[in-house]
């Protein structure tokens, strides 16, 4: 055993139909929060593993396996763990961990027998046999079950060579038939995968090689994507287990060294392996995870939300599918009420199964295959007459898999409710004014009437269309005539010249590293929408927020549109220039008394962060070691101490490793006096 693992040692918010799907996905953390609160008792009473977004880890050292739940604040990423029985730990060096969305357990490979395991949340290792066609001459780190529950995939490493060959897939849902398939690991670039791990938003599977220190991307078909990752920079952690949260954020739990102890949770940056430190966790010389970040979504609003009968409105069925792949074969079902008839069902690019709905108030789409992402069925229904009264429906998605709880309800994401069903406001018809239908052209120079009723119009001016275009000044009335009742109204037009405005301000100067906000005025009445624009070294946190806020990295020309509720745009510009110094200081003495003043030794500036800080006394020994120090907090640095007790008056070396805002870096070095 201890052989064994001391080799191991050795080696961008998004909107989907003008609504905010991330906001509408995040009012539903709170709900799962109080879920995840209860967890442990959850385990406790159930021999399965539930789908909450906790991500489970063992951890391997010389006596056995350990096994642990870790939960993720997927808005804080803070997280917090606790250990979980394990039925005869020292026994397992266990390794390979998949969540198994059909029967909810996890999987694993047994190090040393390659027994194929399978645990429940009571700690109880059913103990499976020996894959059939694995390979037992090979080594087993890196494992993730495929997001379909179907299969174990595990990479089957040379013992002599520690190079990554073959990549097995396991079949676990059909006893007594184990069988392990495999292909070729395809790579320029020799590998030795440490864990692998399953984006749930795109489907794409992540890797972290241990060989040449970088995430990578690989798949089930043995291509290990190398040259095209080297985008990933190296890094100096080692990750033993990987995870994704329900959001597509990655997270490793590894050391910051090669061979070190595997207990330290750490952010990663899937699109550049860039790495950020979170805090401290349980470990050992070996570890493995894995989660079930998987979720599917049902989101349904009307469009309009109002009506006041005897007209069409629109259910938009939004289901978002962010499962890790593609779901088959589900259906979609909703009760609409008495007053509704299904008049139309459309897909976005795909073919639907309704042929029995049409003319019904009862949706049924059968054997929907739900592609990654977003998929939207449009069902025009007809209002019948009906008097005031708020009508609700709620669709049901069903035949999914048992970690996704077999089936979901829709929820209207236009309301902080979670899982509530869509409401249609029928209003009386004389509640409806003329003047809260009029707008305006870009040019100001024509005015449209029109009034949300269905039926026969007749304006004024004898003309029949729904909507009027008004020149000149006067009065307007319109006449309504549907089949439940007659609408009038009038209406004194007053033309507004005002053309739509948009400004920035004027053009500003930074400092590398600054932060920079820029706000915007604007003479429109009401906005539909916003959209800064800038180069790639202008990373805004949002590009639809009021306010546009990034780096200050190098000079940018900032653009941002504006949308008003007519859909009339303007723009406008401003120059961002950038002082590209290097503003970097470290004093060359300082006083850790206590006093108040100069208690502390750090980098000062403000273009950058401090990837680690050392300081050595002058016979070469390390007294302070210290990673990811801000330039500005003043809390961050050497306090003068070491092992507990103030250092001896002297001059002492300093080394900082910098990392600017532009990305560029940087190794500093010079002495600092010590006084007191």
């Amino acid at each position: 055993m201890e052989e064994e693992i001391h080799k191991r040692c050795d080696l961008e918010y998004r909107y989907v139909n003008d609504y905010p799907v991330i906001s509408v996905y995040l009012k539903r953390l709170f709900f799962i929060s109080l879920l995840i609160s209860t967890a442990s008792l959850n385990l406790l009473i159930s021999q399965d593993f539930p789908c909450d977004g906790s991500f489970y880890f063992v951890a391997t050292d010389e006596d056995g396996s350990r096994f642990y739940r870790l939960a993720m604040n997927e808005i804080t990423h803070s997280f917090t763990y606790e250990q979980l029985p394990l039925d005869n730990p020292k026994k397992r060096h266990i390794t390979c961990l998949g969540y198994n969305v059909k029967d909810k357990m996890i999987y694993g490979l047994d190090f040393n027998s390659y027994e194929l395991l399978r645990i429940s949340s009571d700690g109880k290792i059913e103990a499976l046999p020996v894959p059939e066609n694995l390979d037992t001459s090979f080594h087993y780190y890196a494992g993730e079950m495929t997001p379909d529950g179907r299969r174990l995939v595990v990479i089957g490493r040379h013992p002599e060579s520690g190079i990554d060959n073959r990549i097995y897939s396991i079949r676990v849902n059909n006893p007594p038939d184990y069988y392990a398939g495999f292909f070729s690991v395809v790579s320029d670039l020799p590998v030795s995968m440490s864990d692998i791990t399953v984006d749930p938003i795109v489907g794409a599977t992540y890797g972290f090689d241990i060989n040449n220190q970088q995430i990578v991307v690989t798949d089930r078909t043995g291509l290990t994507a190398t040259s095209t990752v080297r985008r990933f920079k190296k890094v100096n952690e080692e990750f033993g287990a990987l995870f994704f949260d329900r959001l597509g954020q990655m997270y490793g739990l590894g050391s910051a060294a090669t061979g070190g102890q595997q207990n330290t949770m750490y952010e990663i940056d899937k699109s550049f392996g860039a790495t950020q430190k979170l805090g401290e966790a349980i470990g050992g010389f070996d570890t493995d995870g894995c989660g079930c970040p998987y979720t599917v979504e049902v989101f349904k609003k009307a469009v309009p939300r109002s009506s006041t009968g005897c007209e069409q409105i629109v259910l938009e069925y939004n289901i978002l599918n962010w499962a890790g792949i593609g779901q088959v074969s589900t259906r979609l079902t909703d009760t609409l009420p008495e007053e509704f008839r299904i008049v139309d069902i459309t897909a976005k690019n795909q073919f639907l199964n309704v042929q029995n709905s049409i003319g019904t108030n009862i949706l049924e789409i059968k054997d929907w295959t739900l592609v990654m992402g977003e998929n939207i069925a449009l069902v025009t229904v007809e209002v019948h007459d009906v008097g005031p009264n708020q009508l609700s429906s709620q669709g049901k998605l069903d035949n999914l898999p048992a970690a996704l709880d077999f089936e979901i309800f829709s929820d209207d994401p236009l309301t902080t409710e979670i899982d509530d069903p869509t409401i249609l406001v029928v209003v009386p018809p004389e509640s409806i004014r003329l003047e809260d239908y009029q707008w305006n052209s870009c040019e100001s120079d024509t005015t449209f009437l029109t009034v949300p009723v269905s039926g026969q119009f007749t304006w004024s001016d004898g003309s029949t269309d729904p909507v009027l275009n008004v020149v000149d000044d006067g009065w307007y009335s319109v006449e309504v005539v549907n089949e439940c009742f007659t609408f009038t109204d009038s209406i004194y037009v007053t033309k507004d010249f005002q053309v739509l405005e948009v400004s920035l301000g004027t053009d500003r100067d930074y400092s590398l590293g600054d932060e920079v906000v820029l706000d915007f005025s604007t003479n429109a009445k009401s906005i539909s929408s916003i959209k800064w624009q800038g180069p790639e070294s202008a990373k805004m946190a949002c590009y639809e927020c009021n306010q546009a806020v990034f780096t200050a990295i190098a000079n940018a020309t900032i653009t941002l549109t504006v949308t008003d509720e007519r859909g009339c745009s303007a723009s406008d510009q401003i120059q961002i220039k950038v002082d590209e110094t290097r503003r970097i200081f470290v004093p060359n003495a300082f006083s850790p008394n206590n006093d108040g003043i100069n208690d502390r030794l750090f980098v000062h500036g403000k273009a950058g962060a401090v990837n680690s800080f050392k300081v050595y006394d002058r016979w070469g020994a390390l007294v302070f070691d210290q990673e990811g120090l801000s330039m500005t907090d003043s809390g961050d640095g050497w306090d003068g101490s070491y092992q507990g007790n103030k250092v001896a008056p002297g001059v002492y070396l300093w080394t900082a490793k910098i990392l600017f805002a532009d990305g560029a870096t940087d190794q500093l070095t010079g002495q600092i006096l010590v006084f007191y």
